[in-house]
């Protein structure tokens, strides 16, 4: 018996120990490899490639995501793509190429295009749809792709340039950070959330469970992989600024040249890894830049109208005592170069304490942690604690945000000197799943708090980072590599030192629909964008404000604002946007929400959370014998990132070698504690 039972316990070993070899090795080398999402069973790969197009006219963009792909195998198969998309994309088209043929996607209510989806795919058409998960997360659904054939699917999406600190820029995402998804596992259909709203599960083929936090987990968990075949995209842009440039610069080396001020940009290698966001950033000659810019669209009998004005700079008053927050995330997904960029963010911050300033520092991964007690003078012994902490800081665990929330808002309602500004600086990747629960519990939380919010690394949540920020009556700043630390660090406490301007009042002249509703206050370099719709065309319009040195005033003649399109389109958007805003905040339900947002996204045939573009080929081009496969396209690791993949899948069975060494193991141990009960009972 004893030679049986070392027999087993050396075969679970061997078992064990040939799997870690193999995962060793495949990790070392991850073939790009996906599983069948009914089997689990590895496939040959679903390729995908993406070119970017667009159009930028002054401060608008229209772009063209052109995305392929390729059925390498023999079989036929249905994929899937969840994707990034910048948070403030009006996605108002979507064109589905089969041989060359062009189908003009429909857009309708999201369960109405799901139907219709389904139902093609039962046929054997050929089909797409794109649905939304998040402002900046969508789904990209196809059916029925012949074996060796590659199809195509067009995007089409309207955005407002960014204009910061005496430049414009627009973000292209091009991968995500997996997504930490709180919460117990939902063993029901729906979840009863803590507002008492009733939300269906969502269904889907990701690695993570839907949860009472995250009831889509399930949706916005896509496989990702460090492998290099595939997810290579290309981009070609036309920029109009109306404005002479000093410069035109990406975050990839580009090409750009100009004929009568007009740049066309595209990348000096051709194309690059979609494992980073793409920026293009252009920047006026000095003198140049813009203090007021109108614009105008008459559409259906309403007149849309975009308002772009640039406070001039005010003296910054004297440095007015704080009491700093600062809360650094220090979970899995901020693992490598991201975990580095935001301990030098950090580092460099704590050098524009000022003397009459207190400040703490909170760490947060699947807990959070305060540095001390309460916030603590700013002064020598302090500072250099502080930088310890810092410095010993590793990247693990969870992304418990709410949580690190919480506490850091309970420190700023603590008493302190009343004279103090409290403000919260929140560094993070924001790569959560629950952002609607974070905001609502957000709301009535911060008081006269500010929240400044940073996100880091190559592919944040630039959705939650702004919203927070928004929510947080502070501003948000992007550090995408180690060289923009010191430069975005300067330019944000630049900004928080004191707003430019306070209490703003506007006066359209004539009856307007405008958002934003309620305008934040502005800090240095930050311009004013309003968009307002309206039965007359205002002809005049004036601005009132608080400003450092007194009252502030402003009035502009729109009588002579230069015509745009895709305004109403603009429009549209932040109407939606405002409407999603009272939803997480908790101030209206999701019924409510949808009641508002349907007709508005169905007017304007705009992508939202309750509106979906479907396109079908209406001819049966699957053969009924054939069975496709259900295949998810894996997005790219970001770039810097060392964090475990959620996947790929590898051609290897180590999991399953794994398994069987446990089997084993515990096979022979309870071996053992069957003869050891025989033994006493022979005794």
């Amino acid at each position: 018996m004893k030679t049986l039972q070392k027999w087993l316990l050396w075969l679970a070993l061997c078992w064990l120990t040939l799997a870690r070899a193999l995962a060793a090795e495949s990790g070392s080398a991850p073939e790009m490899r996906l599983a069948d999402a009914k089997t689990g069973a590895p496939s040959a790969a679903l390729l995908m490639n993406m070119a970017v197009n667009g159009n930028i006219n002054g401060m608008v963009a229209g772009m063209h995501i052109s995305q392929t792909f390729t059925n390498p195998g023999a079989g036929w198969v249905n994929g899937t793509y969840v994707f990034p998309l910048p948070e403030n994309a009006a996605v108002n088209e979507l064109t589905f190429i089969v041989n060359g043929r062009k189908i003009t996607a429909q857009i309708k209510e999201r369960a109405q295009a799901q139907q219709i989806f389904e139902q093609a795919k039962q046929a054997g058409k050929k089909a797409a749809l794109l649905e939304q998960e998040r402002p900046n997360l969508f789904t990209m659904s196809i059916a029925n792709i012949p074996p060796h054939a590659t199809v195509q699917a067009d995007i089409h999406y309207v955005e407002l340039a960014r204009y910061d600190n005496g430049q414009f820029s627009l973000r292209l995402p091009t991968t995500l950070t997996p997504r930490y998804m709180p919460g117990s596992a939902a063993a029901s259909n729906s979840v009863v959330q803590d507002d008492g709203q009733v939300v269906p599960l969502q269904s889907g083929n990701g690695w993570a469970s839907n949860t009472a936090a995250v009831p889509d987990a399930a949706r916005i968990s896509p496989p990702q992989t460090r492998a290099s075949s595939g997810q290579n995209y290309s981009v070609d842009i036309n920029l109009n600024s109306g404005l002479p440039l000093a410069k035109v610069t990406g975050s990839q080396a580009l090409v750009v040249s100009n004929s009568n001020g007009r740049h066309h940009v595209r990348l000096q290698a051709g194309s690059a890894r979609m494992d980073s966001d793409f920026v293009l950033s252009w920047q006026p000659q000095a003198g140049s830049e813009p203090q007021a810019a109108a614009f105008t669209q008459t559409l259906n009998g309403q007149q849309y109208t975009m308002l772009m004005l640039v406070p001039p700079s005010q003296a910054t008053p004297a440095a007015i005592p704080r009491q700093l927050v600062f809360v650094i995330d220090s979970s899995g997904s901020m693992a490598g170069e991201s975990m580095d960029q935001a301990k030098a963010g950090l580092l460099q911050a704590l050098g524009y304490l000022n003397p009459g300033d207190t400040f703490n520092i909170i760490d947060f991964d699947s807990e959070a942690r305060a540095l001390f007690p309460t916030t603590v003078a700013a002064n020598e012994a302090n500072v250099q604690r502080a930088q310890q902490f810092i410095n010993g800081l590793e990247a693990d665990g969870g992304t418990e945000i709410d949580t690190a929330l919480a506490l850091a808002t309970q420190m700023t309602q603590q008493p302190d000197n009343s004279e103090r500004t409290a403000q919260i600086v929140f560094i993070t990747d924001g790569s959560v799943g629950n952002e609607r629960q974070i905001f609502e519990n957000l709301q009535g939380k911060l008081g006269n708090t500010r929240l400044f919010t940073v996100g880091i690394g190559s592919a944040p949540n630039s959705y939650f980072m702004q919203k927070a920020a928004q929510y947080g009556r502070g501003s948000y700043t992007y550090i995408g590599n180690s060289n923009e630390v010191a430069a975005q660090i300067a330019a944000l406490f630049a900004k928080i030192q004191a707003p430019q301007l306070r209490n703003i009042r506007v006066n359209w002249g004539v009856q307007t629909d405008a958002y934003p509703q309620h305008i934040p206050d502005l800090y240095a370099s930050e311009p004013l964008l309003l968009l307002a719709q309206s039965q007359t065309a205002p002809k005049q319009f004036s601005v009132s404000a608080d400003g450092n040195a007194g009252a502030w005033q402003r009035s502009l003649d729109l009588s002579q604002s230069a015509n745009s399109d895709n305004l109403a389109t603009v429009w549209a958007r932040r109407k939606i946007d405002n409407i999603s805003d009272s939803l997480n905040l908790g101030l209206i339900g999701r019924d409510e929400a949808r009641d508002q947002i349907l007709p508005l996204a169905l007017a304007h045939r705009l992508l939202s959370e309750f509106t979906s573009f479907v396109a079908v080929e209406e001819v049966v081009s699957k053969p009924q014998t054939e069975l496709p496969q259900d295949l998810a396209v894996a997005n790219l690791m970001p770039a810097g990132s060392t964090m475990a993949a959620p996947y790929p899948q590898t051609a290897t069975a180590a999991a399953l070698l794994q398994w069987l060494g446990l089997l084993l193991l515990l096979t022979a141990a309870l071996w053992w504690q069957w003869q050891q009960r025989l033994a006493k009972r022979a005794a």
